[in-house]
């Protein structure tokens, strides 16, 4: 529960006590898992400060989840593949808002946009050196809740580490957005 109280960013890593020499492991990539909330994007200053420390490059990941973002109603409707396309436009509109986030501050930073479950997309993301960086609510982070179901997966399923950041309602943050509550908003959008 340490990382889920803590003010500050934790970093979860385990490791095998039997083979200490694969201790601490290597990094060589961060993994940044965004769903397009604020909260989710709250993970991106602290990705591109340890990036940068690190000397890694950083990759946004954000997936769709037909099952989740569509009403059922909509499961035989043939307007879905519309609808499906105009979320998968805002979810690329906003992984590109977080590039360039990154990449203004000299971040080397690629995006991938995903079509499936969330954690097992996510899980299917991970590859050996990565170190996951995300907050604890995202879209999915349930009002009092102490930690959302992606990242309670992600800690107990991943094997490789995570650093957390305790999610919380952006009071400032540099990244603007709409109603938090839309599944898929921009992380800044022009107004004009």
């Amino acid at each position: 529960t340490i990382a889920l109280d803590s003010p500050t960013p934790v970093m979860v890593v385990r490791f095998d006590c039997d083979n200490l020499a694969a201790f601490p492991p290597a990094i060589t990539r961060l993994l940044v898992p965004l769903d397009g909330s604020l909260r989710a994007a709250q993970a991106l200053p602290l990705a591109a400060n340890l990036a940068s420390r690190l000397q890694v490059p950083v990759r946004l990941v954000m997936v769709i989840d037909p099952v989740q973002v569509l009403p059922p109603a909509y499961a035989y409707d043939p307007g879905a593949a519309d609808m499906l396309t105009g979320i998968r436009g805002e979810a690329a509109w906003a992984l590109t808002q977080a590039e360039r986030l990154l990449a203004h501050r000299g971040v080397n930073v690629s995006a991938d946009l995903r079509t499936g479950p969330v954690v097992r997309s996510l899980e299917a993301a991970v590859k050996p050196g990565d170190v996951l960086v995300m907050a604890t609510h995202g879209i999915g982070g349930a009002p009092g809740s102490r930690l959302g179901s992606v990242a309670a997966r992600m800690v107990t399923d991943v094997r490789v580490p995570l650093v957390i950041l305790r999610g919380s309602q952006p009071v400032d943050i540099v990244i603007d957005a709409h109603d938090e509550r839309l599944r898929y908003q921009p992380l800044s959008r022009p107004t004009a």
